[in-house]
């Protein structure tokens, strides 16, 4: 018999629904990552719409399948249940998952998670995050080593990060509207 300290579970892309399950259910599991995957699932569209009209009873079966894989199936219904450390890894150009929804959802896991926002890049992973990946699997989890602020001062916004981090390691993005 072997003794295993820690027991990862890496997902890349569409994958990752199956690990938040799997993160969210096994508790063998110390630590996930997800990769470039989605938090979040919804029920495919109702296909059954002819010309825009579809029957009483083809919108309760829809909704009826919808509710139940929502309910068994779909990630963000285990999100909450996850209780081991994940990073999360994504792409702020991804076409695979909305970086807003992940952030959204993200939020749902615990304390001592984090999200990497990769710019500039299409779900793919730069030679150096690798290993912080990597580090993370082996149970060498990031402190939340910063703190962001920001105000208004005359009209313009301003950001204020601390950090034990080199400046020239530091990115800050933002968004507006």
């Amino acid at each position: 018999e072997m003794k295993v300290s820690t027991v990862s579970v890496v997902t890349l892309g569409h994958c990752s629904s199956v690990g938040i399950i799997v993160c969210a259910q096994d508790k063998r599991v110390t630590n996930g990552a997800f990769l470039f995957g989605e938090l979040n699932i919804d029920y495919p569209e109702k296909d059954f719409i002819v010309d825009g009209k579809a029957s009483l009873q083809d919108q309760f079966a829809h909704d009826d399948k919808s509710q139940a894989w929502t309910m068994g199936l779909a990630p963000q219904s285990y999100i909450i249940n996850i209780s081991v450390p994940v990073f999360v890894v994504n792409s702020a150009n991804s076409h695979i998952s909305d970086v807003t929804e992940v952030s959204k959802y993200l939020y749902r896991l615990n304390d001592q998670s984090r999200l990497l926002i990769v710019p500039d890049t299409l779900d793919c992973l730069d030679s150096r995050y690798i290993k912080s990946v990597i580090a993370w699997c082996k149970g060498t989890n990031a402190p939340k080593d910063y703190d962001l602020s920001y105000y208004v001062e005359e009209g313009n916004y301003f950001v204020k990060l601390r950090t034990s981090a080199y400046p020239q390691d530091v990115a800050v993005w933002y968004c507006t509207n």
